[in-house]
Parts: C-alpha cells; sequence; structure tokens
C-alpha cells in the first residue's frame, strides 16, 4: 500500500509541474515579454494556434523600417569592417552603406592599402572618419595623395593621421589643403616642434575654428600667421604641451579668439582688451611672448604676467595711448608677490614719451630685476639730444633696478611687425619675433 501511495504522489507532482513552472514565467528570459492578459479571441478564431493573434508579429524586422538616414548615421558609427559588412543583411541594407557617412579606420590591421583605396573609389561619401598612419605619407606618399583627392572624402569631418613615436614625418601632400573646410584640426604628435596656426576666409565660409593640442610633447612654438583680415574666430586650445616656450601673436584685434592653455583661458574683451579666466595655473615652460593691443594697458599686461611668470622676453605692440597707467598705489600688493623675470621688453610702435607711455615703461625700469635691454620704438626724427636727455630723467634710468640694463631707441621699426609671422618658415626660428636693431638708432647704456 506505501508504495502504491507514494507512486500516486509521485504522478500527481509531475502532473503539477508545467503549473509551476507558467507561475514563475516572470524570471523567464523570451525575446518578447510574456502578457498576463487574458485571451479575449472568441471561440473558434484560432487564438490558441501559432501565429495568431498578439504574436503575429513575431520575427519583424523592425530596425529596417527605420529611414535611410538614420540607418547610415547608425552605420558611420559601427568599425569600418562591421559596417561594410551591413551589406549582407539584406537587400534593404545593400544600398546603405555607399551612401552612410563614411567611417574609414585605416590603423586595423585588417584594412590594408588595397582595402582603403578599394573603399574610397566604392563609397559615395560623405566623409565622417578617416584614420590612417603617418607611415604612409613617407612609405606611398602618391597613394595618400589621391585618397586625399578622394569625393569619398568631400566634406570629411575629421582626419587623424597617427604616427609612432620618434617618427619623422615629410610634408604633408597638397591634396591636404583641399579640406580645410575641417572646422576643426586635433593635433597628437611626439614629434612636432612648432605649429603655426591660421583661420582663412573665403566668401561664403570661415575655414578654422578650433585647433586643439591635445598631445604634443615636443612642441617649442605656437605662432599666428597672418591671416588675410581680422576678427578670425580662432580657437587655440593647449591640453598637453610641457615644452612649450614661445607663444604670439595674441592679438585683440582678432576679434572673437580665444587662447586656452590647459585651465587657464585668454580672451578679447572690450574693456580690458584681454581678459583672464582662471590663472590659478599659470603655464611656466613659455618664455616668449608677443602681444598686440590697441590701447597700451599695464593693467592688461600683468594680468599676462601673471599667466607666464617666466617670462623672458615680452614684445609688446600698441597703436594707441590708452590708460594713464598709474601703477604705485594700485599695483603695491602685485608688485610684492610677482617675482619678475623679465631680461627683453620691446615696445613697437611710435614711442613718444608722453605720460602714459612713461608710466607703462617705468613699471619695468625700476621693478624689473634682471632686465637685460628694453627697445623703443620712436616716431621718426623724435629722437634728439634733448629728447634722449627727457627720457633718461622721466624713466628715473638712475634708479633702475638692473644695474646691467641697457636701454634703446630707434627711430625705424623692426625688419617686420610681429602682429602675425607672415611666413611658415619663421616657425624654425627660435625667437621669430626678435627685432634687429636697423643702423641710425640711437642707445642709452650705462656701466
Amino acid at each position: 500500500m506505501e508504495t502504491l501511495a507514494a507512486a500516486r504522489r509521485a504522478k500527481k507532482r509531475k502532473l503539477e509541474a508545467p503549473e509551476s513552472l507558467e507561475q514563475e514565467g516572470e524570471a523567464n528570459i523570451s525575446p518578447l515579454p510574456a502578457t498576463s492578459a487574458p485571451d479575449s479571441s472568441p471561440p473558434g478564431t484560432g487564438g490558441d494556434e501559432p501565429g495568431a493573434g498578439g504574436e503575429e508579429e513575431d520575427g519583424v524586422d523592425r530596425i529596417s523600417r527605420l529611414p535611410d538616414a538614420i540607418l547610415g548615421e547608425v552605420i558611420s558609427l559601427l568599425p569600418t569592417k562591421d559596417a561594410a559588412r551591413t551589406q549582407i543583411l539584406a537587400t534593404r541594407w545593400r544600398h546603405l552603406w555607399r551612401s552612410a557617412p563614411l567611417n574609414l579606420d585605416g590603423g586595423d590591421l585588417l584594412v590594408t592599402i588595397d582595402v582603403i583605396s578599394r573603399i574610397l573609389s566604392a563609397h559615395r561619401g560623405p566623409g565622417r572618419r578617416f584614420r590612417f598612419p603617418a607611415q604612409h605619407l613617407q612609405d606611398h606618399p602618391a597613394t595618400v595623395d589621391a585618397w586625399l583627392r578622394s569625393p569619398a572624402l568631400d566634406n570629411i569631418q575629421e582626419i587623424d593621421c597617427f604616427a609612432t613615436d620618434g617618427l619623422k614625418l615629410p610634408p604633408p601632400p597638397a591634396s591636404t589643403f583641399r579640406i580645410f573646410g575641417c572646422r576643426c584640426v586635433r593635433i597628437n604628435s611626439a614629434s612636432l616642434t612648432s605649429i603655426g596656426v591660421s583661420a582663412a576666409y573665403d566668401r561664403t565660409m570661415t575655414i578654422l575654428e578650433e585647433f586643439i593640442v591635445e598631445d604634443a610633447p615636443c612642441l617649442k612654438r605656437i605662432l599666428y600667421l597672418r591671416s588675410p583680415r581680422t576678427g578670425t574666430g580662432l580657437r587655440v586650445s593647449v591640453i598637453s604641451a610641457p615644452k612649450l616656450e614661445t607663444l604670439g601673436c595674441l592679438s585683440y584685434a582678432d576679434g572673437s579668439s580665444r587662447l586656452a592653455l590647459g585651465s587657464t583661458i585668454i580672451e578679447p574683451c572690450r574693456i580690458k582688451e584681454f581678459r583672464v579666466i582662471n590663472s590659478t595655473t599659470p603655464a611656466c615652460t613659455v618664455k616668449i611672448l608677443a602681444v598686440y593691443i590697441s590701447n597700451l594697458s599695464l593693467d592688461v599686461i600683468i594680468d599676462l604676467m601673471r599667466c607666464f611668470p617666466c617670462l623672458a622676453k615680452l614684445y609688446i605692440q600698441s597703436c594707441q595711448d590708452g590708460d594713464k597707467n598709474l601703477w604705485r598705489c594700485k599695483h603695491r600688493n602685485i608688485i610684492k608677490g610677482l617675482d619678475i623675470r623679465l631680461k627683453t621688453v620691446v615696445l613697437n610702435k611710435y614711442y613718444r614719451g608722453i605720460k602714459s607711455q612713461v608710466n607703462f615703461a617705468t613699471f619695468f625700469v625700476l621693478n624689473a630685476k634682471m632686465l637685460e635691454s628694453m627697445t623703443f620704438q620712436c616716431e621718426r626724427y623724435s629722437v634728439t639730444a634733448r629728447f634722449l636727455a627727457e627720457q633718461h630723467q622721466l624713466l628715473q634710468l638712475e634708479k633702475r633696478a638692473s644695474r646691467c640694463a641697457r636701454f634703446y631707441f630707434t627711430t625705424k621699426s623692426c625688419l617686420h611687425e610681429f602682429l602675425h609671422i607672415n611666413h611658415a618658415h619663421d616657425l624654425s626660428i627660435s625667437d621669430p619675433f626678435e627685432c634687429v636693431e636697423a643702423e641710425g638708432g640711437a642707445c642709452l647704456s650705462f656701466e
């Protein structure tokens, strides 16, 4: 009897098992969420048959129903090889990859030179991103030139030419310059030492708006090349350039131009011409700075000196007299805490010896203890014996902080104005702003 009763209990548990699993259905994983709604199909309609009622949508490719533009954006976010493979998903997808924004990563080991060439010849554009090893510039320059001329790269948004450490690169091909329609350029280079930036214009659009130095461990110079016109609006950001020494010419005339060095931001301001934001992390590596300010303002220069506390050479160009530049009381506390390391100061453009200019100059004469030379570019025929005697007295040269300082008054301008560097070959000069003294200038020097 006990054996028969046990067999009956086992049979009963076996019959109850499906019910218990059905009760635990919330923990099951299925392609579509289960519904607990009762079956309201009338008898005889086949509500319990496969494919009927709510299950007739099973297996429908809802993604393929999306518009081409959205599918193209999705494809452009995929790795190169995966994006190309979408052509075999279905007939609906076959044409999408060729018209989607191209994301071509030549850094993938599977994407060879031949593969890149075939992709660029097959794709209709536009281009979103093109990445390739900089080694190709040296080993296959003609091929790279042909790539960059491809219609598939028209209106390209990003080009990433990456290099290995220590690789010395040749100049980019001429076809590179057809795409400076990119509004943003990012620099990552282990060997680059000098950069010249310029925001050129055509009749319809700005060629370059943002220039970002992300990682350049050997970069020493950032120079603003002469622009076709002012008001460029170029934004330059330096994230990592631990050897940066030379910078300029920072110009208020450039309108909305802005410079960001780490967390420190220098931008034009109508009231003070330059406004410094968050100077708590100064750029201590910068030794040479050139600036253009319309009004000669000591307040502006002191703010910049706080950003660059280790300046050795300062070049200043202005076209108006500007402020009174009174400093003895106004900047009394700043003078005590400001370690002025300047050795060279140049005031370019028409020093006349008026009070605001004299006040400006005496700040450096009486406080720059390491000063070696100070140059005043004067108006023509203004440097006379009487003028020099007056300046000797007004500038208080006998009380100069640096006993070895020499003071130069010249009637001829430097070989070039440093508002903007004119030529790319200036990038190789250690100090491209340096003025060569013209013959005929007068010199005051003291032992």
